[in-house]
């Protein structure tokens, strides 16, 4: 009897290892602080954390191959959808990332992007200014600039920045709540001017600013003015609008949030405005000059860089695949823009070194479009 009780707790305690050693290895196989890789990706080399494996072997530089069939897909809002779920949420932001930055124009782009950041943080007076301060820069403003100058879209701080190296400057002054279409008349109605007396002319525009703007420029062609425009740089532009808008539109959230919107003495129709399921479709029907200069600053965050601030906004957007919370990544594009993006950043794009960025960037477009 004590024999047989001694062969029974031998087996208990052999299985119960067994079991402990397989809870062992598989969080050894699932870091929960995510996959920790030093590499080289998009010309930066530093420490990445990402989900999965195969997202570290992007980084380390490994084939693609790794992925069957990968060389075959386009860097869509679909194809990045079904990889994010067919493997993880990082694989189809690195995919994306280093779609656009095979390519020899987005690679330069991103490349003297890079150079001029590290330029300046050390703090080379050697610069030559002259092809930026050729431009003059009309700053597109983002939702809510008055009310609320917390959230940057009022490019102040990127405004001081121009103003202490002597690039002319100023600010569009769009209806803060206004429609797209409003604010494009106002945006082109400045361009006109300006092309008038002869400047020569880069918007910068970021968010909902980016949409008005686009319909500003597909204005502007119809009707064959605003020569002077020659750059247009876009960051985290919502050009086909946000998902997180049209969930709003739905009961029950609509009631919420047409309260809230009455009680600020808003209209329902800026929702409808941004509407993702509209603008998607609208976006393509633009017409955008050809001979602009056109570059998309995409925030491309990875999962264990998500803040707070958009967390929730970016699982309620999962189904689309990998986005900067407030609308996909892939969907910020137009068919002739050059990519330029910033691994680990999203929407807000909150970064210590962001007049640093504002100003590299300025300067890798003047470069690039002299």
């Amino acid at each position: 009897m004590e024999t047989t009780q001694i062969a029974k707790y031998r087996k208990y305690m052999a299985l119960a290892i067994l079991v402990g050693a397989l809870f062992v290895l598989s969080a050894l196989d699932t870091p929960q602080d995510g996959y920790r890789v030093r590499g080289s990706f998009l010309g930066r080399h530093q420490e990445w954390v990402v989900d999965h494996p195969l997202a570290a072997a992007f980084i380390r530089g490994q084939p693609r191959a790794a992925v069957r069939g990968l060389d075959t897909l386009q860097p869509d809002t679909q194809t990045l959808a079904y990889l994010s779920h067919r493997y993880s949420p990082d694989l189809a932001t690195l995919f994306f990332a280093e779609s656009h930055y095979r390519q020899a124009a987005n690679r330069q782009a991103q490349d003297q992007y890079e150079a001029f950041v590290n330029t300046l943080m050390q703090g080379d007076s050697t610069l030559d200014w002259s092809a930026l301060r050729s431009y003059y820069v009309l700053f597109v403003p983002g939702l809510g600039y008055e009310s609320d100058t917390s959230t940057g879209a009022n490019w102040a701080r990127q405004r001081r920045v121009l103003s202490a190296y002597q690039v002319p400057h100023e600010l569009v002054q769009t209806q803060e709540w206004g429609r797209a279409s409003a604010n494009a008349s106002l945006i082109g109605a400045r361009v006109r001017a300006l092309s008038e007396q002869g400047e020569k002319l880069m918007i910068v525009s970021a968010s909902k600013g980016s949409l008005d703007v686009a319909l500003a420029l597909d204005k502007l062609e119809a009707s064959g003015e605003g020569m002077g425009l020659k750059a247009w740089v876009s960051v985290g532009g919502i050009l086909r609008g946000s998902p997180v808008a049209d969930a709003y539109l739905k009961a029950p959230q609509c009631w919420w949030a047409g309260g809230m919107l009455w009680l600020k003495g808003l209209s329902f129709d800026l929702l409808r405005d941004m509407s993702y399921a509209q603008r998607s479709q609208a976006f393509d029907q633009l017409r955008i000059p050809r001979d602009i200069f056109i570059v998309h600053l995409v925030g491309a965050p990875l999962q264990a860089s998500l803040s707070q601030e958009i967390r929730r906004r970016y699982e309620f957007m999962a189904s689309l695949g990998p986005n900067d919370g407030l609308t996909p990544l892939a969907d910020q594009l137009s068919e002739q823009g050059r990519v330029i993006t910033e691994l680990g950043l999203d929407h807000y794009f909150r970064d210590s070194l962001i007049e640093v960025k504002t100003l590299a960037l300025a300067l890798s477009v003047a470069q690039l479009n002299p």
